[in-house]
């Protein structure tokens, strides 16, 4: 498991009628890529992940601690409203031949690869805690990796169900860069 540090977190929520506006605008100033986020998806550039949060809602994910609201607003203006989330939300990458078991003891989403591919995104429970579960590799189906997003709040939950649930697996824990 690696935590991701640091790491900038922002919602980009698009003006009603303007997703189309706001994710043309972010793709022209990260990657032609980044317009084609649909419900459960997301996509990546060198800059910029943004995954699918919600309806009319986008995570915004920014290596290293930058000014991730100032920078998105320019960039989206009037078609989105910004708000950092860096402060009060944090995000682990998980990965190993037994995290797709480890996170299978905690949410009701379908993790085979043919169920949960990579770039697919979705809101969900682990366990009783509110987390965003994202697939961010198609490397392998037998050592997938995974990026989690939570509340700040909750992370000491969320780390006492990860040592429960994966003790068994072998966890072990690594920090390292973004």
């Amino acid at each position: 498991m690696l935590f991701r540090s640091p790491v900038s977190l922002a919602l980009v929520m698009p003006t009603p009628g303007q997703a189309a506006s706001c994710l043309q605008r972010l793709a022209a100033s990260f990657g032609a890529n980044i317009a084609n986020v649909i419900p459960r998806q997301s996509a990546q550039s060198p800059n910029l992940h943004l995954r699918w949060s919600g309806p009319q809602a986008y995570l915004a994910c920014m290596a290293g601690s930058v000014d991730i609201e100032a920078e998105l607003s320019a960039v989206c203006g009037s078609t989105a409203s910004v708000v950092d989330q860096s402060d009060g939300k944090f995000m682990l990458r998980l990965s190993g031949p037994a995290v797709r078991k480890t996170l299978a003891k905690g949410v009701t989403l379908d993790l085979h690869p043919k169920g949960f591919q990579a770039g697919e995104t979705a809101l969900t429970l682990l366990g009783h805690l509110n987390v965003q579960l994202t697939r961010v590799d198609a490397a392998s189906d037998l050592e997938p990796t995974f990026e989690m997003v939570a509340a700040r709040s909750s992370a000491g939950d969320l780390w006492a169900w990860l040592e429960a649930s994966a003790g068994e697996f072998g966890l072990e824990f690594t920090q390292g860069p973004f």
